[in-house]
C-alpha cells in the first residue's frame, strides 16, 4: 500500500511536469512546475552524519533525517504546504502540513500547521 501512494503521487507529479508552461530550478528552493492556473513545488534536505573514534576504530555512518516538502497554489485561492520525513525504514512521517483558502484579499481560512517537537541534542562538555 505504501508503494502505490509513493507510485500515485510520483505518477501525479510526473503528469504535471509534462503539462506545466513554465519549470524553475533553483538551489535552496527545489524544482517549480506551474501553469495559468496551478503551481507546485518539491524541494527537500538529507542530514547525513558521519563519526569516527580514533581510539577504537569505529567509524560510523547514518541519515537521520530525510524530509520532502511539496507546496502549491491553485486558481490563486487555494494552497498548501506539507513536509514529510522518510529517514525510518518502516514509517514515512508528516512532520508539517497546512492548507489555506482565500476568499479575499481580507479574508482566509488556514488548517495547520501541524507542528513537530525540535530535537535538542546534548553536547559534550571538553575540559
Amino acid at each position: 500500500m505504501k508503494h502505490l501512494k509513493t507510485t500515485a503521487l510520483a505518477m501525479l507529479l510526473l503528469a504535471f511536469a509534462l503539462f506545466a508552461q513554465e519549470v524553475k530550478v533553483a538551489p535552496a528552493k527545489g524544482i517549480s512546475f506551474s501553469n495559468d492556473d496551478v503551481s507546485i513545488s518539491l524541494g527537500g534536505r538529507i542530514q547525513a552524519r558521519h563519526t569516527y573514534d580514533g581510539e577504537t576504530e569505529y567509524s560510523n555512518f547514518n541519515i537521520p533525517r530525510i524530509r520532502l516538502a511539496l507546496k502549491g497554489s491553485m486558481f490563486g485561492k487555494f494552497k498548501w504546504e506539507f513536509q514529510s520525513d522518510f529517514a525510518k525504514k518502516s514509517s514515512v512521517t508528516l512532520k508539517d502540513g497546512l492548507v489555506e483558502y482565500c476568499f479575499n484579499d481580507a479574508v482566509n481560512v488556514r488548517m495547520g500547521p501541524v507542528s513537530y517537537t525540535h530535537l535538542t541534542l546534548p553536547t559534550k562538555r571538553i575540559v
